[in-house]
Order: structure tokens, then C-alpha cells, then sequence
């Protein structure tokens, strides 16, 4: 005499297993999705933050009589992002150049301006003896416009 029917159960199994994988393959592929979406974020924002050091610290290795905006971007392209990127210099500013990565594009600024310049009362100061550098790096992250700028005195 046969007490068991197991008739039913091999579709009630696959059922619940079905409802289980479609709950859970949507489930880890958003997170899949963020983690990587914050990599990139995060990844975007070094870059950036990275250039703009380089740009300041470019012009502490540049004799003070010499220093200008053209000349930080050329030391720049120069010796820091030679091989790795591709640095354009503005023609008609001098001032801007692009860098180009597999991650994004930046935009470079750098902006030097005399001590002297910009004090109002400026009689009392020798020119060219301390200069003021300002470095902006523009990129875009997410669909938005972001912008890292850092300054420094250089004596």
C-alpha cells in the first residue's frame, strides 16, 4: 500500500525557487550597479584632485621670475602627463588646457597673479616677490558640472 502522493511537488520547488531568484538577481545586480557607479564617482573626483595638486606643485618648481599660468601648464604636459594624457593648451587664453583619461575630461585653469595686483594699497610692495596661484580643474561627473580649485602663495 503506497501513503505517499508526491505529485506536485516538483513544480511547487521550481516555483519558489523561480520567486526566490526573482527577487534576489535584481537585488544584487543594483548593488552591483552602485558599487560601480561610486568607483567611477570616486575614481573621477582622485583624477581631479590629483591635477590639481600636480598644478600647484608644478609651479613651487618654477623659479618665481618665470612663473605664469603658460608655464605650469607646459610643465604639466611636460613631465608629469607626457605619455599618460594628452594635455591641449589654449591658444587665445594661455591659461587653460584639457586632459583627457579613459575616466573622463578635465579641464585645467591656472591663474597667477602678483602679490602686488591684488592688495589695493600696493605702493609699499616690491613686484615679483610673492605670487598668488590658483588652479581649477573642471570635470563632469554624474551628468553635473563639479570643480576642484586649490590655491597656494609661492615666495
Amino acid at each position: 500500500m503506497k501513503l505517499r502522493n508526491n505529485k506536485g511537488y516538483v513544480m511547487t520547488d521550481a516555483s519558489i525557487a523561480i520567486i526566490i531568484l526573482l527577487i534576489l538577481v535584481p537585488t544584487i545586480m543594483a548593488m552591483v550597479y552602485n558599487v560601480n557607479a561610486t568607483k567611477r564617482a570616486t575614481e573621477t573626483k582622485s583624477e581631479a584632485i590629483n591635477i590639481v595638486t600636480n598644478a600647484i606643485e608644478a609651479a613651487k618648481g618654477i623659479s618665481l621670475s618665470e612663473l605664469s599660468d603658460q608655464e605650469i601648464l607646459s610643465s604639466i604636459k611636460r613631465d608629469i602627463y607626457k605619455d599618460k594624457m594628452t594635455i591641449t593648451i589654449n591658444e587665445e587664453t594661455a591659461d587653460e588646457g584639457i586632459i583627457k583619461t579613459d575616466i573622463a575630461t578635465y579641464q585645467v585653469s591656472v591663474t597667477v597673479v602678483d602679490y602686488k595686483e591684488s592688495v589695493q594699497n600696493n605702493e609699499d610692495i616690491l613686484p615679483n616677490i610673492v605670487k598668488t596661484v590658483t588652479a581649477t580643474v573642471k570635470f563632469r561627473l554624474s551628468g553635473t558640472d563639479k570643480e576642484i580649485s586649490l590655491s597656494t602663495v609661492v615666495k
